[in-house]
């Protein structure tokens, strides 16, 4: 029984961080959209030029707060769903994760290693909560 549940802990740990990762952006995102900002807490500067180029801020803000929220819920769902339907959705949320890793690199610099760090640490477990998915969901032989 106790290796059963130590199992099980160590299968769905990377669902877990995520969901708490992905709950946390989503948080941080609803309170700059509550105040009409760009960036996150703790982010790079967001230079004012941007406000003025980009337009309906919070709008934006809630949008990605609510995709938090999704990505959250699809990464708990992996925690209770023995069915390998999930397998699209994660590897699809997957793809733009690792387009946007080069960008990211660029982008980053010196300046902002902690987005950079923060980014490689999401897309990491995300990689890593869809393989244990993967194989947990294995039809039994």
């Amino acid at each position: 029984m106790a290796n059963a549940l130590l199992a099980r802990t160590v299968w769905t740990a990377p669902a877990y961080l995520c969901a708490t990762g992905l709950l946390v952006y989503a948080g941080q995102k609803a309170w700059y959209a509550a105040q009409g900002r760009l960036g996150l807490p703790g982010g790079a500067h967001v230079p004012a030029s941007a406000y003025a180029e980009l337009g309906h801020v919070a709008a934006r803000q809630w949008t990605l707060a609510t995709l938090g929220l999704v990505g959250a819920a699809l990464a708990l769902s992996t925690v209770f769903a023995r069915r390998r339907l999930l397998l699209v959705p994660l590897w699809a949320a997957l793809l733009p994760m690792l387009a946007g890793a080069p960008y990211l690199v660029a982008a980053a610099g010196r300046e902002n290693l902690g987005g950079l760090a923060r980014g490689a640490a999401v897309t990491l477990l995300w990689l890593a909560m869809t393989w244990s998915y993967q194989v947990r969901s294995r039809p039994r032989r």
